[in-house]
């Protein structure tokens, strides 16, 4: 539960980031069980592309915090870290989560929808999961042959 709430938290972080950089004031951040977490703007940005890079900033920040579990777990399955098998499992299954939260994140609960553009985002949606299945199998094979290479 720990790592899924430092998920969030990276997710969230990243917003908070974004809107310092362009001086909007923000809300404390709100931790909602079982939901979420949100961070309001309580200022708006100056245009719509500082409003297009806060929005986007927390799918990035987290992604790079699902790629840094990703990461931890194959450096711990290559044996470049002493992690047990279960804990390495749990590095997977928390990078996976934050891939899932921060595409889940990307509806478009606003612009997109009240534009009628939302079958925009239902095409981006199943390229991102066809890549994400894509890259997943592409990263245990390579985590695969690089075992057969070391053994």
């Amino acid at each position: 539960a720990a790592g899924m709430v430092g998920q969030i938290f990276v997710h969230e972080l990243g917003h908070a980031l974004a809107m310092r950089h362009y001086k909007v004031p923000f809300s404390p951040m709100v931790f909602i069980p079982f939901m979420g977490a949100v961070i309001g703007m309580e200022g708006n940005p100056k245009n719509v592309y500082e409003e297009a890079v806060i929005a986007l900033a927390g799918p990035v920040t987290g992604t790079i915090g699902a790629l840094s579990c990703t990461g931890i777990a194959a450096m711990g399955q290559m044996d470049m870290l002493s992690m047990s098998p279960n804990t390495i499992q749990l590095f997977y299954a928390l990078g996976d989560w934050g891939y899932m939260i921060n595409l889940f994140n990307l509806i478009p609960i606003g612009s997109l929808g009240e534009l009628g553009l939302a079958w925009v985002w239902w095409l981006f949606l199943l390229c991102g999961y066809i890549l994400y299945i894509y890259v997943v199998y592409l990263f245990i094979y390579i985590v695969n042959m690089v075992q057969m290479v070391v053994e």
